[in-house]
């Protein structure tokens, strides 16, 4: 019986994670991450609250989760907002040791009432323990997969690569939400 109910509270938590995420991209053989559909972006509804509104909370959002939003913000006053961000620890990638990856990426909100659109962050700049990559996408092609498929030894880092690019998004949508409740 112990085991039935551990076993459900399992379930139910990878439900309610997976719940909370508003996008899930996944890298491809090309480079490039993708939506589940193949798009380069996702479009999430927000009914009833007009783009201002929508736009207000993106940017106050974006404010809180980074050390210097000035410098990773671009915007057009309720229209777009274009993050150029940095992740250490990315993800490891195994050779004779962990290295880590380290990544600069970039994506965009655009805002309509009552939805928005986030396009796929693109990784712009890698570095390896440091040292820069001169061509992230055709390392990523290279490395990480071999004839389009994940190499056995790069499903880890693959993994990371993925679970690490969806929280850098859904971190802002998640306190988009939230945002809604902050009344104090």
């Amino acid at each position: 019986m112990k085991k039935i109910i551990l076993l459900l509270a399992m379930a139910f938590g990878c439900i309610s994670t997976y719940a909370q995420n508003k996008v899930d991209f996944q890298l491809t053989p090309n480079g490039t991450f993708v939506n589940s559909n193949g798009d380069d972006f996702v479009v999430l509804n927000y009914n009833g609250q007009k783009k201002e509104q929508l736009y207000s909370n993106a940017l106050v959002s974006i404010t809180r989760l980074y050390t210097s939003p000035k410098s990773v913000i671009s915007k057009v006053e309720n229209e777009i907002i274009s993050v150029n961000g940095y992740k250490k620890d990315f993800a490891t990638y195994m050779m004779f040791a962990n290295l880590e990856l380290s990544v600069q990426y970039v994506f965009q909100i655009q805002f309509k009432d009552g939805k928005i659109r986030v396009t796929v962050p693109s990784i712009t700049e890698m570095f390896i323990d440091g040292r820069k990559i001169d061509n992230p996408t055709e390392w990523i092609k290279e490395k990480i997969y071999k004839k389009g498929e994940v190499r056995k030894e790069r499903i880890i880092t693959m993994k990371q690569m993925n679970s690490s690019i969806n929280s850098i998004v859904n971190n802002i949508l998640e306190d988009m939400e939230n945002s809604k409740k902050d009344n104090w």
